[in-house]
């Protein structure tokens, strides 16, 4: 039902955005394109604090040139997911990435969304859970053959203040 839902109002929303066309023109996202572009916050996490397929579960939500930071490209991307077996073995890190704005763009789309980084604790660190850190990424996206995946992304810090 949930999902259901979720569909039945992306659906709706589908119709007030729009995106990647032929000629720069601009074209609607469907609530598949948004759903889509929404999982890649999901395996970015996960991927992230878990280390999984040694990094590759990360970075392939990337496009092959992605950048993120001064990462650029999958094998550079996965290795910052890789090291320490992950962020969730190495640090007790879980990144919760919430309230996503998905807008069109002749090339794709771009987006933002919060981000806050959980410090729940580790075999090797005993911890009360406490935000470690959070903000805000900024992003591009583009359809590829694979599917849609983030072409750039930039970390905006908002916690612990600068």
């Amino acid at each position: 039902m949930v999902i259901g839902l979720a569909v039945a109002m992306t659906a709706g929303a589908a119709g007030l955005v729009r995106a990647q066309g032929g000629g720069g023109k601009v074209q609607p996202l469907t609530a598949l394109d948004i759903l889509e572009i929404q999982a890649l916050g999901a395996k970015y996490a996960y991927g992230l604090d878990t280390g999984a397929d040694q990094g590759y579960y990360y970075a392939n939500v990337f496009t092959v040139d992605g950048t993120f930071g001064n990462r650029k490209g999958r094998e550079a991307l996965a290795a910052v997911a890789s090291e320490g077996g992950g962020r969730m073995k190495l640090k007790g890190y879980q990144h919760i990435i919430t309230n996503y704005i998905i807008e069109p763009t002749p090339e794709g789309a771009k987006g933002s969304q919060y981000l806050q980084v959980l410090t729940v604790g580790s075999k090797s660190k005993k911890t009360m859970p406490e935000v470690d850190h959070g903000g805000r990424y900024e992003d591009t996206y583009v359809k590829t053959a694979e599917g849609w995946r983030i072409k750039t992304r930039r970390f905006v810090p908002v916690w612990p203040p600068e």
